[in-house]
């Protein structure tokens, strides 16, 4: 299982275009990929509501899991569009 942790700073906080972007990049790879803030998981793999339903802004804590075949590359895929985006 890899993990890793992030605050966003964008000012704009999650909205339509990274959020399509990052369910995108995570669906490249094999491996699961949940995200978990304000107390609630959500599948990188499922659709964009979910993760915008979660309504997150600038300074909400993200903590992601990637688990299986490629969690490696997954979660350094996914963690540097994160912190290019976010």
């Amino acid at each position: 299982m890899e993990k890793f942790n992030y605050i966003i700073v964008n000012k704009e906080g999650l909205h339509a275009r990274p959020a399509g972007e990052i369910l995108k990049k995570a669906g490249e790879f094999a491996s699961s990929a949940e995200l978990f803030a304000k107390g609630q998981t959500v599948s990188l793999k499922g659709g964009i509501f979910a993760l915008m339903g979660l309504g997150l802004r600038a300074g909400d804590e993200l903590d992601f899991t990637f688990k299986g075949p490629d969690e490696k590359e997954a979660c350094a895929a996914v963690s540097a569009l994160i912190k290019e985006l976010l």
